[in-house]
């Protein structure tokens, strides 16, 4: 839906890219288009169609309002009595003989097929006025989607080339749920001018004759290229790569990598790399040599599968979305697979989640498909012991993606995964991305919070315990240790001391009125048994007790895709200062604006560090860098041998996290102030 996007209230050339910020995301949601702009000339219909993308492949249907300059000799006829609507109409077939010439591109080629199917209207606006005189020079725009959300714009942007790429143009933007009075004025305009009840204009027909000529003039003349584009439309848009997408290098060296390993193996990109790009890239060259192919895409989260379906529409693909109730699937995923095998659909495209994929009605029909691409996002996840068990052994080509592939502390996981889906291929480094300024560079703030008395007390007599316990080569052990672990990792992740280090971290830095900001909390408690309390709202009333409005973004509240899409909107207009949040935004979910974060969740996972820090990465408007505050828990002391070597081992775990962050960071020389102390103390200075 349209109200799934963050639109601005206005859009300025030299300060946004109108195409790739507001009419590409408004077109990949539209069903429909009306548009008052302009003149009717081959120049403005050629970059109004290129603007179209995606929107044609959703059967989406255009109203044009558009305009013809009349000539001097046009306005003394119709002085003299002479029909308006007849000289209009003579003008128009005018201009389509003469400016209609050989050699024109795909955008007309689009808009010329739309009108031949009976998706596109075209009116004539003419100022009324006895002489004739002056031109309908009005710029109206309003986009509508299924759900009957509308976006209405106006301002001096024509969809020109010339206006998108050299002049100087801004547009005023209004959302049906956000600016209702405004955005419905723009809409009741814009009916009055349709339906030729405006004072202030004459509204003609573009005349079937008009139309036929148009047709038939554009056929005759097209290029090359716009004649496959009509191809195109007729067979509802193959799978193709937009037009405004330029495949990286790297993209093109992930891919070729994956060919040259037989159409196995892992690509591991940072996050914000545009890893989902180089997939439906491999995807898409994979189609070329493939007459018939099924692909499957596998997410662990039901809001990456949006995701996923979103950004596929660019490129020409509909998924068959497989999640929740197999009521509202398994009809048309039956029906699709039964055409492809009868070889009525070349293409199948089909993206699920994991807790969908390892369901029986999903592996059935899946597991039977021939010539079958297996796509994983976020592979990680597929190493679970689980997940193993539902392996299809029936995909011919497939290809892992993951910032992090390898599982921590599962070398059993990470090898199945690496046996499945193969080794992997290609690499490219959060440092090289930086480096490349696709993503926003930082700097790293390690904080550090001792364990109360009590709590070292826990953590060293657990210690004892798992050290017990690991002597002894018993399986039935290892589920006690297990549960011991996580206990354990619970007094590290709640650290009572959390909550004061960043009481005085926001004071001291002078944060309390700040925006931007990710406050990422344990999915634990802190404090004792009798006075637990989530940290999330520990922190909520932390940092609202300085004066800070925030609101929670947390896993276990689960928040509808809307909910999620007005928190992040709320944080980017900063009618909040930030979002408190648990493990929810560890994968797939973007706020680019966040430029401060506040680590207080302590895990010493890989897997999830990284994530977390990618998250924070993502390139906004006004950020040239990014802060992250990292709430290290240290140890309270030791009395005795054994204490120091327990410490010493947690902390080298927990400085690994340390030496990851700090490698990359824009103040590197000074990050290992606050730490040389307890590094001499426990003789950790080389990590």
């Amino acid at each position: 839906m349209l109200k799934d996007y963050t639109f601005l209230e206005e859009y300025k050339t030299g300060i946004n890219n109108i195409v790739n910020e507001f009419y590409k995301p408004a077109f990949s949601e539209a069903t429909e288009y009306w548009r008052a702009v302009g003149y009717f000339r081959s120049s403005s219909l050629e970059a109004f169609g290129n603007t179209l993308q995606n929107f044609l492949s959703n059967g989406g249907k255009i109203k044009l309002i558009t305009s013809v300059e009349l000539t001097k000799e046009d306005s003394e006829a119709i002085e003299k009595g002479s029909s308006k609507k007849v000289i209009c109409e003579d003008r128009i077939n005018y201009i389509i003989e003469n400016e209609f010439q050989e050699g024109m591109g795909d955008g007309i080629s689009r808009l010329v097929e739309l009108l031949r199917i009976g998706r596109l209207e075209i009116k004539i606006a003419i100022p009324k006025n006895t002489k004739g005189y002056g031109i309908y020079h009005e710029k109206v725009g309003i986009f509508f989607d299924k759900s009957s959300n509308y976006i209405a714009f106006s301002g001096s942007s024509n969809e020109t080339t010339n206006a998108f790429e050299h002049n100087f143009e801004s547009i005023d933007v209004f959302t049906s749920w956000e600016d209702s009075s405004r955005a419905l004025n723009k809409k009741n305009h814009f009916e009055t001018l349709w339906n030729n009840t405006n004072i202030g204009c004459d509204i003609y027909n573009f005349s079937e004759a008009s139309k036929n000529k148009l047709i038939r003039h554009v056929e005759e003349n097209i290029n090359n290229v716009g004649k496959q584009k009509i191809a195109t439309i007729k067979e509802n848009n193959a799978p193709s790569l937009p037009e405004w997408i330029e495949i990286r290098d790297y993209q093109k060296e992930a891919y070729e990598e994956w060919k040259k390993n037989n159409y196995q193996g892992i690509l591991s990109m940072a996050t914000g790399t545009g890893k989902t790009i180089t997939a439906f890239n491999a995807l898409i060259n994979l189609l070329k040599s493939e007459e018939y192919l099924a692909t499957v895409v596998v997410v662990p989260y039901q809001h990456l599968v949006t995701q996923w379906a979103e950004e596929a529409k660019e490129f020409g693909i509909t998924f068959i979305k497989c999640f929740q109730s197999s009521k509202q699937w398994s009809t048309p995923l039956f029906e699709a697979i039964t055409n492809y095998k009868f070889k009525e659909q070349k293409h199948i495209f089909i993206i699920t989640t994991t807790a969908t994929y390892i369901s029986s009605k999903f592996q059935d029909p899946i597991s039977k498909l021939t010539n079958l691409c297996l796509i994983v996002d976020e592979a990680h996840n597929f190493g679970s012991s689980e997940i193993q068990k539902f392996y299809l052994s029936n995909a011919n080509f497939k290809l892992g993606l993951s910032a992090t592939p390898d599982r921590y502390m599962d070398e059993e996981g990470t090898t199945a995964i690496f046996n499945y889906l193969g080794k992997i291929i290609y690499n490219f480094s959060l440092a090289k991305a930086i480096e490349m300024k696709m993503l926003t560079p930082y700097k790293y703030y390690p904080i550090l919070v001792h364990l109360t008395e009590n709590e070292q007390s826990k953590y060293i007599e657990l210690s004892r315990k798992i050290s017990k316990m690991s002597i002894f080569d018993d399986n039935n052990n290892d589920d006690i240790i297990k549960a011991l672990l996580m206990k354990r990792a619970k007094i590290i992740s709640g650290a009572e001391n959390k909550i004061s280090a960043l009481k005085e971290t926001l004071i001291t830095n002078k944060l309390e009125n700040s925006s931007f900001n990710l406050f990422y909390c344990a999915a634990k408690t802190t404090g004792d048994e009798d006075n637990a309390m989530r940290m999330v709202e520990e922190v909520q009333l932390l940092v609202e007790s300085l004066g800070m409005n925030v609101e929670n973004f947390t896993a276990m509240d689960s928040p509808s895709q809307e909910e999620r899409s007005n928190l992040i909107l709320h944080l980017k207009k900063q009618y909040i200062n930030g979002l408190v949040a648990i493990r929810c935004l560890d994968e797939g979910v973007d706020i680019p604006d966040v430029k401060r974060a506040f680590i207080l969740s302590s895990s010493s996972n890989p897997k999830e560090f990284i994530q977390r820090r990618g998250r924070v990465l993502r390139k906004a408007k006004n950020k040239e860098f990014a802060e992250i505050y990292d709430f290290l828990v240290v140890p309270y002391g030791y009395n005795t041998d054994e204490e120091y070597k327990i410490n010493r081992k947690y902390l080298e775990k927990e400085l690994i996290r340390y030496r990851e962050f700090a490698d990359l960071a824009l103040n590197k020389a000074d990050c290992e102030g606050p730490l040389i102390d307890i590094m001499s103390e426990y003789h950790l200075l080389h990590i």
